[in-house]
């Protein structure tokens, strides 16, 4: 959505699976050790992570998303005319 020229993204859920808050303890170790590695190949091998996404790819495998029933996301499109007066106004 960033490379679209969405800004200030939002993600939540609705509700939480009740189902879900069981057999999560029994994958939180597996679900993070596995974070951990992507993470650290997407940092270093492959260098996708930037400043713009690591706030969604470090969200990808927070309780909320894991444990939520339907994902929210909200943003905000900018226009062309807004997003060079956005640009110039912090330069």
């Amino acid at each position: 959505m960033q490379g679209a020229s969405f800004s200030h993204l939002r993600i939540t859920v609705d509700k939480y699976q009740r189902h879900s808050f069981v057999v999560f303890p029994f994958f939180y170790v597996l679900t993070h050790a596995g974070n951990f590695i992507v993470y650290r190949r997407d940092s270093k091998n492959y260098r996708t992570l930037t400043q713009q996404n690591i706030a969604a790819v470090c969200a990808m495998n927070s309780l909320d998303l894991l444990l939520g029933r339907t994902l929210i996301v909200t943003a905000v499109k900018l226009n062309e005319n807004t997003r060079d007066r956005v640009e110039n106004s912090t330069a």
